[in-house]
């Protein structure tokens, strides 16, 4: 998939149309439709400009998949990229871990209590 399908598909998961789209670049729905179809080639600056309208970096559509999410959160501006969901799924895991220990390190010290009790 190319920089100018990945722009198209950023565009739809972001629920931007190209006529949204066209008026935030101030462009014409079809150079938008050119863009995304690759008629038009892409630099990079523009490839920065379609970035930054639809909130996210030009890192996010290049490396943008079939499996990439990108998703908006409700507020203004408040979008989240795959990378910050990448971040968070590690801090998920990372919790998950924590949590384990503290129940190991529970049920030693239940068993501590346990053998104290007895010797008393």
């Amino acid at each position: 998939m190319d920089n100018n399908e990945k722009t198209r598909r950023v565009r739809k998961t972001k629920d931007i149309s190209q006529k949204e789209m066209a008026a935030k670049l101030k462009i014409s729905q079809s150079t938008v439709s050119k863009r995304e179809t690759g008629r038009i080639k892409l630099t990079e600056t523009k490839m920065k400009e379609i970035a930054d309208s639809l909130g996210v970096t030009t890192e996010e559509i290049k490396d943008f998949t079939d499996k990439s999410m990108l998703i908006n959160v409700g507020d203004n501006n408040g979008n989240v990229s795959i990378n910050e969901i990448q971040l968070l799924q590690s801090h998920l895991q990372i919790y998950e871990q924590l949590c384990q220990e503290k129940d190991r390190t529970i049920a030693l010290q239940a068993k501590i209590i346990e053998l104290l009790e007895k010797e008393k």
